[in-house]
């Protein structure tokens, strides 16, 4: 009898101290915004805006609520986690099996390096930089290196035709955008003293909107990178009003 009275005393001690134990406290990347500066901004130059709800963690943070300006002098917390790499792999690092989501650690890292916020890599400085959107949210382009070499990007199979989700709602009577036809620029009698049309790159794929008028309403398909992507265009110049001089 005094044997399990002993031991769910201990029992009871076990789980209490555990139930009591302050969660482990998270160590974020810390910075001050620039002059001019903006939370979309900071958020731009930290590589962030690649996640959708990277806004969303910032305020979160933070303790800000939507539309809040940010104060120069002020340091933030953003939504990294700075983690301790053990020298082997991310993965053991941060116990996960996920090999594209270690890769895609590896590249957001190494763009930090690139753009000199992050000093040198996680190999040498045994820090390794963890955006916390990557594990709640999809990121809205896939992450690639810096590159100012447009070949780099990989070809995209061109589309016959696309829809845009909004095309019914903002224009009944087709009025944004019409089609995508597989005609080659080449092949239409282009103005030789427009200067935009001698600048126009041959393509085998063009967007036809008749939104943009006459005059720009052919235009080349680059790349399909953005594809399904929706933007929001803020007015402002997403920073603090400059003093008066």
């Amino acid at each position: 009898m005094k044997f399990w009275v002993t031991f769910c005393l201990i029992l009871w001690g076990v789980f209490a101290f555990a139930k009591n134990t302050p969660p482990p406290q998270i160590r974020y990347l810390t910075t001050e915004i620039q002059k001019g500066e903006g939370t979309y901004a900071l958020l731009r130059r930290y590589k962030l805006l690649d996640w959708s709800c990277s806004l969303e963690q910032f305020h979160k943070i933070n303790k800000l609520k939507s539309g809040d300006h940010l104060s120069l002098g002020k340091k933030y917390n953003l939504p990294i986690e700075i983690k301790k790499f053990d020298g082997n792999s991310i993965r053991t690092s941060l116990d996960i099996k996920d090999y594209q989501l270690a890769k895609e650690i590896d590249i957001f890292n190494q763009n930090l390096v690139d753009q000199s916020l992050k000093k040198a890599m996680y190999q040498k400085d045994k820090e390794l930089w963890v955006p916390i959107p990557i594990f709640h949210c999809k990121a809205s382009v896939a992450l690639t290196k810096n590159t100012s070499n447009p070949k780099s990007m990989p070809a995209s199979k061109e589309p016959d035709s696309t829809q845009l989700v909004a095309d019914e709602k903002l224009a009944p009577e087709n009025t944004a955008i019409t089609s995508i036809t597989k005609t080659s620029i080449a092949d239409k009698k282009l103005d030789s003293n427009d200067p935009e049309a001698k600048a126009t790159k041959v393509s085998n794929t063009v967007m036809n909107v008749s939104l943009f008028g006459s005059r720009y309403s052919n235009f080349e398909v680059k790349s399909e990178a953005l594809k399904d992507q929706i933007f929001y265009i803020v007015p402002g110049h997403g920073g603090p009003d400059p003093a008066p001089s």
